[in-house]
């Protein structure tokens, strides 16, 4: 009984990553596939996903075993989200997405050029516009 959800992913972007036994980590977005042992593929909902189904489709942070290849889906930078159900709740997905990898790495020259360059300021412009439109 979910709505349409295809304008989540309008613009949208795409990465895989090829990890090899890391620590358990989230999944920041809206879907991610992870492929291992040559023939065992999981599917998992995000972060993003939990939020707007109110933690019933909830991320898991997991170990992943051996060589793995992660294909990552997830909304545009711009989007905001509110719930699917009635909440006052909202995620502006460049924010979340920005300060989940700034603490995941903090000391990289990433996430210290983005401080340097006040970027979270840009990031709060394009979260309170796309509150409006959420």
């Amino acid at each position: 009984d979910l709505p349409d959800t295809d304008w989540l992913t309008q613009d949208g972007w795409h990465h895989m990553r090829v990890r090899n036994g890391e620590p358990p980590y989230p999944d920041y977005g809206l879907l991610a596939v992870t492929a291992y042992d040559r023939k065992t593929v999981v599917v998992s909902p995000g972060e993003i996903m939990r939020f707007l189904t109110d933690g019933q489709l909830g991320s898991v942070p997991r170990s992943l075993p051996g060589h793995t290849i992660v294909y990552c889906h997830e909304p545009s930078f711009d989007t905001g989200v509110r719930p699917f159900v009635e909440s006052d709740g909202f995620v502006h997905y460049g924010t979340h997405f920005t300060r989940a990898y700034m603490r995941t790495y903090p000391e990289r020259d990433v996430t210290r050029r983005i401080r340097a360059e006040g970027r979270l300021l840009v990031l709060a412009g394009l979260a309170q516009r796309a509150s409006v439109g959420a």
